[in-house]
């Protein structure tokens, strides 16, 4: 079954628009960005893990970050 270009199209954009939100969060959560190197920093950022998530388009597969090291679990 071929999907519809459109569709796909609606899938990477909530993807895209999905990766920056989170890898923004992560950011201000860990007080610094992506091998930035910071004393008052709250941990480290330790890869991606996948994650599935539905939404209006579909199913969609995301890359989301695993921060390690901090005083409080990132939710």
């Amino acid at each position: 079954m071929e999907k519809c270009p459109s569709v796909q199209f609606a899938r990477e954009g909530a993807k895209s628009l999905l990766t920056v939100a989170i890898e923004e969060e992560v950011t201000e959560f860990l007080q610094r960005r992506r091998y930035e190197r910071r004393s008052n920093s709250k941990g480290y950022h330790n890869g991606h893990r996948g994650r599935q998530l539905i939404c209006g388009a579909g199913e969609i597969e995301l890359a989301v970050p695993r921060p390690s090291d901090a005083s409080q679990p990132f939710i």
